[in-house]
């Protein structure tokens, strides 16, 4: 019966230091947010695995966003089956399909009349961002689920791996691999979607370079078309 007893005790201290030692998940999310607060120029590379809405099967898509304010962006969208980059260069905004080689090009200052609003550089820095800056707002509702040693782009990354809904407008569950050296958010699991961050760059300065376009010789003009 002590030898029970002893076995029992042991039980319970182990289970109250496993409680002890677990991570304090609202110090984790506001580093989060701190790292992402109001970065001014960024970038991000991203491999993102997702399900093809028409026939089910899995596809990747590798995808970059770069972004300075006040009036600059490049958003590339890489597939097997298709590719588009959209330029907000300061002046105007260009759109570039590069398998069919036509673009179209409208004044920065038609966001919001012939372009849909949410083309500005802040409609784009709110859907790219917001989730991660306001992270620590959404401490309540989170989870902590488990450290994990994950490999992105040849290199073991330590992350904390937490669960949440992070942002006003979706209640459904985000699951992100936040690094434990950065507090980035190097892996995001939401809705089916897999997003690995290959690159993140918070902060400049960015190649000029980015944020400049030149429709290719023999590319088509629709614009207005």
């Amino acid at each position: 019966m002590r030898l029970l007893s002893q076995f029992a005790l042991f039980g319970l201290l182990s289970v109250a230091g496993m409680a002890q030692t677990q991570p304090n998940l609202a110090g984790i999310l506001s580093k989060l947010s701190e790292a992402y607060q109001e970065s001014s120029q960024y970038k991000l590379v991203m491999d993102v695995t997702f399900a093809n809405p028409t026939t089910g099967t899995r596809e990747t898509a590798h995808k970059l966003i770069a972004v300075k304010a006040p009036d600059r962006y490049r958003l590339e969208d890489n597939r097997t089956s298709k590719s588009n980059l959209i330029v907000l260069d300061g002046t105007n905004l260009w759109f570039y399909d590069p398998g069919l080689k036509q673009y179209a090009s409208y004044p920065a200052k038609t966001i919001g009349d012939l372009i849909p609003e949410e083309m500005k550089l802040s409609g784009i820095d709110f859907v790219t961002m917001s989730r991660y800056r306001e992270a620590a707002k959404k401490a309540g509702p989170a989870k902590f689920l488990r450290e994990e040693l994950i490999e992105i782009g040849g290199a073991k990354v330590s992350c904390y791996v937490v669960s949440g809904p992070f942002s006003k407008e979706n209640s459904n569950a985000y699951i992100w691999w936040i690094d434990k050296t950065t507090s980035h958010v190097v892996r995001e699991d939401f809705d089916g979607t897999s997003t690995v961050f290959t690159t993140i760059q918070l902060g400049g300065p960015l190649a000029a370079g980015l944020f400049e376009f030149t429709p290719p010789a023999g590319a088509q003009n629709t614009t207005g078309k």
